[in-house]
C-alpha cells in the first residue's frame, strides 16, 4: 500500500514478509493468518509475528484503547502481545506484536484484528485470522444386537473426527475387564474396515455360550485414543434336551424330568417352568435341583389320570437367555393316580 499524500501516514501489515490487505476476510498460511492445527489439550500455543509499517511521511499514531490492537470473535482463542510503541514513525518505520492461538474448543476458530490509527483511509485496519483445534474423536457404543451363542453385533457412531483424519475404529470387548480398553488384560480388539464418521457395526464370533460380556467401541486420530463408553451384553444358552427321569406310564406321586444345557446355567427356579396338564387334578412342581449344565425338575403328579409334560417357559432370572423358541417343550408322562 503506497501513501496518498506527502504528509499523511500510511498503514500496512505484514506476516512472514507478506503484506496483509485491508479488510482481508481470508485467512492464508502464507501473510501468517492462518495459524494452522493445535491440540485443544495438549498442545502448545501457536505464536505468529506481525509487523505493523508507515509508508507515509508523517508519523502514525495507533489510538487504540486500552489496547493498540484489538480482536472480536473467538477472543478466548487467541492472544496479542500488543506492540512497544504507538507512534510508526514515518518513511518506513515499523512495530512489531504477535498473536498466539491456544485453542479452547475443537474445529475451526477466527477471530478479527482491528487497528486503529490516525491513518485517514485505513481506520481502523482489519482483517482476519484463524486456527483449527483438534481433538481426539467423539463416539459413542452401540447396544449388541443379532446376540447367539457364540455371536454378536457390536459397533458404535463416530459422531465427530476431531478434526484430524481417523486412523482406525473398531471395539474391544472382554468377559473379565469391565472397562475393556486397547492393551488392557483379557480384551480382545476387532477393527472395522471402515475409517469414517458415523455408524459402524460388524458381526463378531467365537464368543463363548452363556456368558457376560463388556464391550466399548473405539476410534483412533492423529490425537490419540478415544471410547464410546461401556456396554454390556451376555451371549446365549441352549437347551439341548429335556426328558423324562422315571418311565411311563406311572401312577407315582412324584415324577421328574433331566434337563440339559449346552452352557452353564444358574438361577433356575420353578418360575421357569410349566407343566402341560391334561385331566390331573393340581400336579405343581415341587423342587429345582441340580448345577452347570445339567438341573432336575421333580413335579408332584396330583390326583386323577392323564399326562403331563415340562415346558421351558420363561427365561427371567437366568444367568442367559436360551436360544431355544420358548416354550420349549419336554418329555410327557401317562398318570395314572385313579
Amino acid at each position: 500500500i503506497q501513501g496518498t499524500g506527502t504528509v499523511a501516514p500510511e498503514m500496512d501489515v505484514s506476516g512472514l514478509s507478506f503484506s496483509i490487505v485491508d479488510g482481508d476476510i481470508s485467512p492464508s498460511i502464507t501473510d501468517n493468518t492462518d495459524f494452522g492445527t493445535v491440540n485443544v489439550t495438549t498442545g502448545s500455543p501457536v505464536s505468529h509475528a506481525f509487523t505493523i509499517s508507515n509508508s507515509g511521511s508523517a508519523n502514525l499514531n495507533l489510538t487504540g484503547t486500552p489496547n493498540l490492537v484489538t480482536l472480536s470473535g473467538h477472543t478466548s482463542d487467541f492472544s496479542i502481545t500488543q506492540p512497544v510503541s504507538s507512534v510508526v514513525s514515518s518513511g518506513g518505520g515499523s512495530v512489531p506484536f504477535a498473536i498466539s492461538f491456544d485453542p479452547t474448543a475443537a474445529g475451526l476458530r477466527s477471530a478479527i484484528i482491528s487497528i486503529a490509527s490516525d491513518d485517514s483511509n485505513e481506520n481502523p485496519y482489519t482483517f482476519t485470522i484463524q486456527g483449527t483445534g483438534m481433538t481426539t474423536p467423539a463416539l459413542t457404543t452401540s447396544d449388541a444386537v443379532s446376540i447367539s451363542t457364540t455371536t454378536a453385533t457390536m459397533g458404535g457412531n463416530v459422531t465427530s473426527d476431531g478434526y484430524s483424519a481417523l486412523t482406525e475404529l473398531g471395539v474391544v470387548y472382554s468377559t473379565t475387564n469391565n472397562t475393556p480398553q486397547i492393551g488392557g488384560a483379557d480384551v480382545t480388539k476387532d477393527e472395522n474396515s471402515s475409517t469414517a464418521t458415523g455408524a459402524f457395526d460388524e458381526s463378531i464370533g467365537s464368543l463363548s455360550s452363556a456368558t457376560h460380556y463388556y464391550c466399548q467401541a473405539y476410534a483412533i486420530n492423529g490425537e490419540g485414543t478415544s471410547y464410546g463408553g461401556v456396554k454390556e451384553f451376555t451371549t446365549l444358552n441352549t437347551i439341548v434336551s429335556m426328558v423324562r427321569s422315571g418311565s411311563t406310564p406311572t401312577n407315582a406321586g412324584s415324577v421328574s424330568w433331566t434337563i440339559t444345557f449346552a452352557a452353564s446355567a444358574t438361577g433356575l427356579t420353578s418360575s421357569n417352568f410349566t407343566l402341560a396338564n391334561t385331566g390331573l387334578s393340581s400336579p405343581s412342581i415341587s423342587n429345582v435341583t441340580g448345577s452347570g449344565t445339567n438341573w432336575t425338575i421333580t413335579a408332584n403328579t396330583g390326583t386323577g389320570s392323564g399326562t403331563v409334560g415340562l415346558d421351558f417357559t420363561s427365561n427371567t432370572g437366568l444367568n442367559a437367555e436360551m436360544s431355544n423358541t420358548l416354550p420349549f417343550a419336554g418329555e410327557v408322562y401317562t398318570i395314572d393316580n385313579v
